[in-house]
């Protein structure tokens, strides 16, 4: 009686140990638009940084702070949720949903930004 349990467990965390691990972590940083006393001069202090290493130092309208939160993997799934995008054709994974998302709205890569 025990041993049924105790060896499905055992077959089950050598599957574990035999499977490769997969994860994608993305983070997006988004600067405010305005700032205001000693902040401010700390984040232009970082920008100028930012820019010296030669990274973006964020949005620089509004426009491209609106595209830049489209892009996010949280937003894009909730409108793959909203509007049953799981349920098209040819569409089996979040991520064909998200290219599918991509290719409508005229983003070149939702969730990667």
């Amino acid at each position: 009686m025990i041993y049924g349990p105790l060896i499905v467990g055992l077959v089950a965390l050598g599957i574990t140990f035999l499977l490769k691990p997969s994860y994608i972590a993305v983070t997006s940083i988004m600067t405010p638009q305005q700032q205001q006393g000693a902040a401010a001069a700390v984040m232009a202090q970082l920008g100028a940084l930012a820019g010296m290493a030669g990274m973006g130092a964020g949005p620089k309208s509004p426009a491209e702070l609106y595209i830049g939160l489209l892009k996010s993997r949280t937003i894009a799934d909730r409108m793959i949720d909203r509007f049953s995008m799981m349920k098209l054709p040819k569409v089996k994974t979040r991520e064909d949903a998200r290219e599918v998302l991509a290719k409508v709205t005229g983003m070149s890569a939702v969730g990667m930004a």
